[in-house]
């Protein structure tokens, strides 16, 4: 489950949840209704039944498999996984999605005029402007990180377009950090006018993983600098001592 965003009225919840192809993919009403039953009885989830709203986006896969994100829309103040398990299924294809290792919140304006069909996920509008951004984004990062999974489009919003994504990375290469994440895109928009992305709006933020980083790297050398230096201090204590 990856938490897009809140807003108010009362805390609304803007979420994705990933489903793998080792097992049959939910329908719509399927995860509206676990959801829905686990507010029922689970009073601590604090999730109003009525505001519970769930749409399946469409997935841009490089594997062979058959997979599938559905965006929830609930009204709550808390946070809820639920796993459901199903029999297996005899499927000629044998390549799974990579599992999500990185993800990276996107933020940027396309300068193009909204309108407010572009506001509701479930809209035609929404899944054709979503599926024509992914068309020309994905490439840019395929490109330059081999372990780019797939682009999400969680929402638009007035100003000029201003689109929200999530970036996914499996860990099969190197996490990149948010700086190469945003230079990659400002890059792609100065060299290709069709993307028509604003430079300045674009901002990224890491929201899962660790990427790679030289404070990570570093410490363990900066404390075996300390203990090499404390060490030194001791042995000529100790020789001072013995002289005496």
């Amino acid at each position: 489950m990856v938490i897009n965003s809140f807003r108010n009225g009362s805390i609304v919840t803007n979420s994705t949840l990933e489903f793998t192809a080792n097992g049959t993919i939910p329908t719509n009403s399927t995860v509206q209704d676990a959801l829905v039953n686990a507010t029922n009885t689970t009073s601590s989830l604090n999730i109003i039944p009525t505001s519970i709203n769930v749409t399946q986006d469409p997935v841009t896969n490089n594997s062979s498999t058959n997979t599938s994100t559905n965006s929830t829309s609930t009204n709550t103040s808390t946070n809820s996984t639920t796993n459901t398990s199903s029999t297996n299924t005899t499927s000629t294809n044998t390549t799974n999605t990579p599992a999500v290792a990185a993800a990276f919140n996107l933020v940027f304006s396309i300068n193009e005029t909204f309108y407010p069909a572009l506001a509701n996920i479930s809209s035609p509008n929404f899944t054709a402007k979503a599926q024509s951004i992914r068309n020309q984004i994905e490439p840019v990062y395929r490109k330059i990180f081999n372990n780019f999974i797939r682009m999400v489009i969680n929402s638009f919003r007035n100003g000029s377009i201003l689109t929200n994504c999530s970036l996914e990375f499996s860990s099969n290469g190197t996490i990149p950090t948010v700086s190469l994440v945003k230079e990659a895109l400002l890059n792609a928009t100065s060299t290709t006018s069709s993307l028509n992305i604003i430079p300045s709006s674009i901002n990224v933020t890491q929201t899962f993983g660790n990427s790679t980083s030289n404070s990570t790297s570093n410490s363990p050398v900066i404390a075996s600098s300390l203990s090499m230096i404390w060490m030194s201090l001791l042995s000529l204590l100790l020789s001072v001592a013995l002289h005496f």
